[in-house]
């Protein structure tokens, strides 16, 4: 051989499809039977003479060939089919650990959120006051008489403008249904949750502390730690 020839790549056989078993195992399975209707029929023949005997052995030894090939196509066929059920489950596996992360990733994103909102809210609420009491200053600092509208030193007038003001950043069309996280959700207005908490600000369960322990309970329900 010219030790130049270059050597082919060897090629890796084709798969062998659960089908092609299938047909093989249903071929095998037709052979022995056919083979059993010939060893009934030279039952008789194999105790009469050595020829008979002969051609009857060889179908035992056939059929047991046969046995084994269809006990070997028996346990491939098994073999496919627990790796179809166990690349089911590691896709579904897969699949369920992706939605798992993805959710934890918005239920922390949306913590996130609350601390800006709270936050938020906290400037807000903080302007809102330094409005009212420079306001109040002014009213309180104007020569002479005050006039008694257009300035809006405060009081109604300036609670009325706040309110709209709210009314006009946090307005959503109405829309039938509700779910729980709907994005376009308006402005509620403020109200103590519960009795107990009326006149009682400080009882009141802080925005992202209600929303860090509601993330630890739904991690838990999805099987992950919090």
């Amino acid at each position: 051989m010219n030790v130049a020839t270059k050597l082919k790549p060897a090629t890796e056989p084709a798969p062998v499809l659960p089908e092609q078993i299938r047909q093989k195992l249903a071929a095998a399975k037709a052979e022995h039977a056919a083979l059993l209707n010939r060893q009934f029929a030279l039952a008789e023949r194999s105790v009469l003479s050595a020829e008979g005997e002969r051609e009857y052995m060889d179908v035992v030894s056939e059929m047991s060939a046969v046995s084994a090939r269809i006990e070997q196509y028996d346990l491939a066929i098994q073999a496919l089919d627990a790796r179809g059920r166990q690349q089911l489950k590691d896709a579904q596996d897969a699949e369920l650990h992706s939605l798992q992360g993805r959710t934890s990733d918005l239920l922390d994103r949306r913590l996130q959120a609350a601390a800006r909102f709270e936050a938020a809210v906290t400037e807000a609420v903080k302007a809102m006051r330094e409005i009212a009491a420079l306001g109040k200053a002014a009213f309180e600092s104007w020569p002479g008489k005050q006039p008694e509208h257009g300035v809006i030193f405060g009081g109604q007038e300036l609670q009325v403008l706040i309110a709209g003001e709210l009314y006009r950043l946090g307005y959503v069309p109405m829309a039938t249904g509700g779910m729980a996280g709907s994005a376009e959700m308006a402005l509620p207005p403020p109200k103590a949750p519960t009795l107990a908490t009326f006149n009682e600000p400080a009882a009141i369960t802080p925005l992202v502390t209600a929303l860090t322990e509601a993330n630890v309970w739904a991690k838990s329900q999805l099987g992950l730690e919090g």
